[in-house]
């Protein structure tokens, strides 16, 4: 049974899941290409990794379990509310599993949230999709061409006097 935290804007929001993780599924691909060739037939090349896959199922629960994490914990439809206002503001959230490698930037691909009125309780049962979000780094421009005053752009190359 695992901790998983998330946490939103560098943990300007935070939402701790009271109920420990029973099961959770992690997928990681490769990116692998077959090219055939004239001599040799068949070949692979093994390129880099793809994005890292995690679902999340659980629930919110409306009354004190004696297994929740916390003593305290948020009402079901405030966290369900804070996992959808996180889904449309476009920007990844950082999750982590206590006790695994997974401390990862990563975007919610989709979130169900069921209430089942057969069990009375009131908990909020989801299902948490997410997958890895990576952030581009551009690389340094080392052009000396002048950056212009007017745009804030750099020339281009046919654009400067010689």
């Amino acid at each position: 049974m695992q901790q998983c935290i998330l946490s939103f804007c560098n943990r300007a929001q935070v939402l701790e899941l009271p109920v420990p993780l029973q099961a959770f599924q992690t997928e990681c691909g490769q990116n692998t290409y077959n090219f055939t060739t004239l001599e040799i037939g068949d070949l692979k090349a093994i390129g880099g990794t793809k994005l890292r896959k995690l679902t999340i199922n659980s629930f919110f629960p409306n009354h004190k379990y004696p297994f929740l994490l916390s003593n305290s914990h948020p009402d079901p439809w405030a966290c369900h509310a804070m996992i959808e206002n996180w889904r449309t503001s476009k920007k990844p959230l950082r999750v982590v599993i206590v006790g695994t490698d997974i401390n990862l930037a990563m975007a919610i691909e989709s979130f169900r949230a069921e209430k089942k009125e057969m069990d009375g309780s009131g908990d909020l049962y989801f299902t948490l999709e997410l997958e890895e979000y990576r952030f581009a780094n551009a690389g340094c421009c080392n052009s000396r061409r002048a950056i212009s005053p007017n745009t804030g752009l750099r020339n281009r190359p046919r654009d400067e006097v010689a």
